[in-house]
């Protein structure tokens, strides 16, 4: 089944990219909001020129109403996959492609990615994107990555001394590693889980993470600082979902579909411009109120400022 960035889906529209909005008539202008993380989130470890390079890359899975399903009586349409990637600093999204839910092929994630790379950025990803012919896709790019991998035996080439600040950062290991078919060195960096409060029991998990990425003189520190930002696109796909009511499609067309998904992210935009970044349920039902008729626009605006006001006390 093709992809809705295939051309066998001509009227649907292309992946939506700020950069290319901006030169379409009518297009939506990017808005930039938030503090760059290396100075508010994890103070000023984070180099400003990594910290601005940052893109968080994930999916998540839609699935359309059963409603829905039941009237076209068929559910091949009814499964999803939105690919995205997520400017971290900015708390942006900034490229988003919508393909059928399925493994391998061409929708598999790692194979979307692959053909939706840009120069310049440093990618972060997790285990699902596990791919070497991917790292090399990233390099040719001009870009780069930090990569959570499963953990098995790789044969090490160089092993690097930890630092104390590596060591806090909880790191056990750091060396230079070989891998199949890559055409870069790579790094391989073993990190102790943090603890967590409650054992899952349905799976065994291991007590370590483990990365891989083509930086070379990145403190190994720093690189697991960089991977931690990632848990942010997996933020937004929490406000996408059950604060945008994002969870279930409204259509199992293509076409409407991305409609959707484009209306959400563009409200997503307006509201953190609107709020000042600082996005939540409540701040949604006011403007959901106003929208409605229920509220006027001088309780919305005081309403909105009420917010403002508690989150900066």
């Amino acid at each position: 089944m093709s992809s809705v960035e295939d051309t066998a889906l001509s009227k649907t529209p292309k992946p939506w990219h700020p950069a290319r909005a901006n030169k379409e008539p009518g297009g939506l202008r990017p808005i930039t909001f938030g503090t760059p993380l290396g100075a508010a989130t994890t103070g000023g470890q984070i180099p400003l020129e990594l910290v601005q390079r940052l893109t968080a890359v994930d999916g998540t899975a839609l699935r359309a109403l059963p409603q829905i399903v039941g009237a076209v009586g068929s559910s091949r349409n009814a499964k999803w996959r939105l690919h995205l990637q997520f400017e971290v600093h900015r708390e942006l999204p900034a490229h988003a492609t919508l393909t059928p839910d399925e493994t391998g092929g061409a929708d598999d994630e790692r194979s979307v990615l692959s053909r939706n790379l840009h120069p310049d950025r440093l990618l972060l990803l997790d285990r699902g994107y596990e791919r070497y012919s991917l790292f090399n896709d990233i390099v040719r790019a001009k870009s780069d990555y930090v990569c959570r991998v499963q953990h098995r035996a790789l044969a090490v080439v160089q092993a690097n001394e930890l630092s104390p600040a590596d060591v806090a950062a909880r790191v056990i290991s750091d060396d230079f590693v070989t891998l199949a078919k890559v055409t870069h060195p790579v790094r391989r960096i073993i990190l102790q889980k943090r603890a967590q409060g409650r054992q899952r029991t349905d799976k065994t998990n291991s007590d370590k993470i483990v990365l891989l990425t083509n930086l070379p003189d990145v403190p190994a520190e720093v690189i697991a600082a960089l991977y931690e930002l990632r848990w942010s696109i997996e933020l937004f796909f929490r406000f996408f979902k059950h604060v945008l009511g994002c969870r279930q499609l409204l259509s199992h067309k293509p076409e409407g579909v991305m409609i959707q998904v484009y209306c959400a992210l563009i409200a997503a935009l307006l509201m953190s411009f609107t709020l000042g970044g600082n996005i939540g349920r409540r701040g949604f039902e006011l403007i959901c109120l106003y929208l409605q008729g229920w509220a006027e626009e001088d309780e919305l605006l005081a309403g909105l400022r009420r917010l403002a006001a508690s989150k900066t006390r």
